[in-house]
């Protein structure tokens, strides 16, 4: 999938508002015009070198400081840590990634346009007995080298005090970052078990394309071992 935008958008848009005026609703004028106000605060995501600014223009451009209250980009900016110097273990964790927890799973899952029902922020739960900061920087892999091992296993194997598995949020978070995390190429899925079934801890949440290509936050049980779904993980710090 292109991320250039085209005349089919244009005309996307424009069959979206002719439908809602055919229900008498309003039509999408304004929410055109936000999008492209936030798009331009700030400047647009990829030209800044700085890189806690540039993965939080990609946070805004989603939509997470509109929906956190805040009106301008610098504004959502100043809620954002400094980057944290990078890790002590570059062998296992390559990815730098900017976690925005304040939203939760839901609204976030929305705004990433992915599946994830049944739309609650009770269903998954973290697996790890730790407080989390609402706002970090990470260090994280995205679960390629370990693919098709169990999570179970994985959890089981990780380095004790240096390495966790991902929660959901930390996982959309770096979907959010990097696309090509999820590359339909190769049928990539990731799976999070920093965060299990709320009835069934059994089961862990992931993060994959189903059969029609869409990506979706679902849960699966932890003792098997799938060959396109690895265990992504974090620096424990």
């Amino acid at each position: 999938m292109t991320n250039l935008f085209t005349v089919a958008h244009v005309a996307k848009l424009h069959e979206i508002q002719s439908a809602r005026l055919r229900r008498n609703l309003p039509g999408i004028g304004k929410d055109v015009m936000e999008l492209i106000a936030r798009l331009e605060d700030g400047g647009v995501a990829g030209k800044e070198t700085d890189e806690r600014t540039r993965q939080a223009k990609v946070l805004w451009d989603l939509g997470f400081g509109r929906e956190l209250g805040f009106k301008k980009f610098v504004d959502y900016l100043a809620t954002i840590p400094e980057v944290i110097p990078h890790n002590d273990h570059p062998d296992l964790f390559d990815q730098l990634v900017l976690v925005d927890r304040r939203l939760g799973i839901v609204t976030p899952s929305k705004l990433l346009g992915l599946t994830y029902h049944p739309e609650d922020e009770k269903t998954l739960v973290n697996h790890y007995d730790r407080k989390y900061p609402d706002v970090e920087f990470i260090w994280a892999q995205d679960g390629r080298r370990n693919r098709n091992k169990s999570i179970r296993a994985c959890r089981d194997a990780f380095v004790k005090d240096v390495e966790i598995g991902l929660t959901a949020i930390e996982g959309l978070c770096i979907y959010a970052q990097d696309r090509t995390v999820l590359d339909e190429s190769d049928d990539h899925a990731i799976d999070l078990p920093g965060a299990v079934h709320v009835g069934d801890h059994g089961q862990a949440a992931c993060l994959g394309r189903d059969g029609y290509g869409r990506v979706r936050l679902d849960w699966l049980i932890d003792v098997y071992a799938r060959p396109v779904c690895g265990s992504a993980s974090r620096r424990d710090c």
